[in-house]
Parts: structure tokens; C-alpha cells; sequence
């Protein structure tokens, strides 16, 4: 029985591991998107993971978020932080640090940039 349950528990970090890896690449592509939809330079061409937790959405399912955090330029020699956060299996909203004040797009919002 321990070698059967420790199987299971190996399959299922083994599952984890590949899932987070396929997020992360998401939110890299969904970043860099956004990056050269907005005119500005992603940073170091990378994304952090920042957050990782179970809440529950709008219809009250409970779902996995993640969030991860980027840096971005304007100009090449300027430093600003971004993050994008999943909500599920979807981008829930994207949050940057703009100097010239703080830009949120939700989900429908970064739909009519592509």
C-alpha cells in the first residue's frame, strides 16, 4: 500500500509541476503580448510566480488563482512592475504600474487588444 501511495502522490507532483510549467509559458506569452500591443518593453523576458492559492469566482465555483509579477519599460531605462493574475484556466485581469497612473484590464478588456 506505501508504494502505491507514494506513486500516486509522485503522479501527481509530476502532474503539478507540468501544469504550473504550462502557465507559466501562458502568462509569458499573454505578457509579452500585451507589451507590444501597449508599446512598451517586457523586462528581462520573464515572469515570477507570486501567488498561488484556492478562492472562489463570481458564480461561487472554487477555482485556482495565480498571479505572477513582470517588470516593464517605456523606454528601455526605466524600471515598472506589472502582474497578471489567472483565474481557472483563464486570465482573470492584468495589472500595470504605469507612471502615469495604474491600468487594469479584466479578462474582456484584453480580448479586444489582440
Amino acid at each position: 500500500m506505501n508504494a502505491l501511495t507514494f506513486l500516486f502522490a509522485l503522479a501527481i507532483l509530476v502532474w503539478f509541476w507540468q501544469n504550473s510549467l504550462r502557465f507559466r509559458e501562458h502568462a509569458m506569452q499573454k505578457c509579452k503580448t500585451i507589451c507590444r500591443d501597449m508599446d512598451l518593453q517586457l523586462l528581462d523576458e520573464t515572469v515570477a510566480l507570486h501567488k498561488f492559492t484556492l478562492c472562489r469566482d463570481n458564480s461561487r465555483e472554487i477555482k485556482i488563482l495565480r498571479r505572477y509579477h513582470f517588470e516593464f519599460s517605456l523606454q528601455g531605462h526605466d524600471r515598472y512592475e506589472g502582474s497578471i493574475t489567472f483565474l481557472g484556466e483563464g486570465v482573470d485581469h492584468i495589472q500595470l504600474d504605469h507612471p502615469e497612473g495604474q491600468i487594469i484590464m479584466h479578462h474582456d478588456q484584453i480580448k479586444v487588444l489582440h
